[in-house]
């Protein structure tokens, strides 16, 4: 089913070994659902479902079945990779989006790059006022998303 769909991406002549598989996640968060819906009908209401098979008798061909069967599963998955690429969004990690992250969290982190802007606002000081509450709020910051 497509609520599981997972694609690898290919390393495409690039010379550096690639640490682990890069896996893509569909984000259902973000998806435009109403359009998925009408557009996998429209795609999935065109295949033509194989319904000879039922009555089809264990004295037939059953290589031919088989086929048949393969055909009939790849153009539904055939029919969900088209309609993924205009309604589903992809992330590239699967820590990509982090379950633990919250209102508080976000919080230290405003203020973290609130204090960073007003630090290089002010010249990159190594001392004074300004560094340590950029140093602070930068602390708080890492602090608690260590904590998590």
């Amino acid at each position: 089913m497509l609520l599981s769909l997972e694609q690898p991406i290919v390393n495409s002549g690039c010379k550096i070994p690639p640490r682990k598989a890069d896996i893509r996640k569909l984000r259902w968060d973000k998806a435009e659902l109403v359009g998925y819906y009408y557009r996998t009908f429209d795609y999935l209401s065109a295949i033509q479902v194989p319904y000879f098979l039922a009555k089809y008798s264990a004295t037939h061909d059953l290589e031919y079945a088989r086929t048949v069967i393969d055909d009939f599963y790849n153009h539904i998955i055939l029919a969900l990779h088209i309609v993924q690429p205009t309604t589903l969004s992809l992330c590239v990690n699967r820590t990509f989006l982090k379950f633990w992250w919250d209102e508080e969290c976000q919080i230290l982190k405003d203020e973290s790059v609130r204090m960073h802007r007003r630090w290089v606002a002010a010249g990159r000081p190594r001392d004074g006022e300004i560094a340590s509450f950029m140093h602070n709020a930068k602390s708080q910051y890492k602090l608690h998303v260590r904590q998590k």
